[in-house]
């Protein structure tokens, strides 16, 4: 299904691509959309709450905790999470590590 802007809408994939390789789904996976030029897309809280179905107190407990991406500032007041970030921690909740930590 298709939202605005032409982004694929986060819930009920069936498949991602992430590194040019197809991932299998598990349920609510998001898509690792990007565009020309291999830019990311960033997932409002909301998104993010709705293809992980954590809670949002868990969300930022797992963000603080570091065994969740941290967001990233996009404007004074707004944040949000890269897509790409997002699917990695989808693909092993439990062993993921932010990159570039041993």
């Amino acid at each position: 299904m298709v939202g605005r802007h032409g982004a694929m809408k986060t819930s009920n994939l069936l498949m991602t691509q992430c590194g040019g390789q197809a991932v299998a789904p598990a349920s609510r996976q998001v898509e690792s959309s990007s565009v020309a030029g291999g830019l990311d897309r960033f997932l409002r809280e909301a998104e993010v709450l709705e293809v992980t179905s954590l809670a949002r107190s868990t969300l930022w407990r797992e963000v603080k905790a570091k065994r969740f991406p941290s967001p990233v500032p996009i404007t004074p007041g707004r944040v949000g999470w890269r897509a790409s970030e997002v699917v990695r921690w989808q693909q092993s909740p439990t062993e993921w590590k932010p990159q570039g930590a041993a």
